[in-house]
């Protein structure tokens, strides 16, 4: 397989090989994103007028992938990726049923677990929720989108902390851990 963003996928593919492997590739390992030279005259996407389009709008996330990999030299061992952004949408938090409040530039998470409530029994992934939909969408056309050009990635789904955090909230759960 190659990448049309990262002609030298093959000797980097094998530098990650290496590097897993605890073997040592002549060099550090590196990864240097910078403007591409002679990068094509590309207006960026329109951003949306809704801020929250800015993240869910899959034409415009799109569109602003091509834009970002078309404007951008990966050196090293770094990797074009496809990807949605990361604001939150798409944190287990998101799929246990936390509300996310999304601007242009991040996202909120509030938390449901609240006083002395913690059944957590009654916390599932739901599967027919927005941001589980949503986030099955966006790496279906990631898949799509990033062939033979870039990898796919959906983000960071949120470590056991994090996710902690959003579902009791930082101060209430930095509170439950000292008391």
């Amino acid at each position: 397989m190659s990448l049309l963003y990262k002609p030298d996928w093959k000797d980097v593919k094998q530098h990650y090989l290496a590097w897993w492997a605890h073997e040592a590739i002549g060099r550090c390992g590196m990864a240097v994103y910078a403007p591409r030279d002679n990068s094509p005259a590309l207006e960026p996407p329109q951003q949306p007028e809704n801020p929250v389009d800015c993240w869910v709008d899959l034409d415009y996330v799109t569109a602003r992938n091509r834009y970002t990999h078309e404007r951008t030299y990966y050196g090293g061992e770094a990797l074009p990726h496809w990807s949605g952004g990361y604001a939150g949408q798409n944190s287990l938090a998101t799929y246990l049923g936390c509300p996310i409040t999304l601007d242009r530039e991040t996202g909120w998470i509030d938390p449901i677990l609240f006083g002395d409530d913690w059944d957590v029994t009654r916390l599932k992934i739901d599967r027919d929720g927005y941001w589980w939909k949503y986030n099955t969408a966006l790496l279906e056309r990631s898949v799509i989108d990033a062939q033979g050009k870039s990898l796919p990635v959906i983000g960071a789904f949120g470590g056991p902390g994090d996710t902690l955090a959003w579902l009791r909230g930082t101060q209430q759960l930095l509170l439950d851990v000292a008391l």
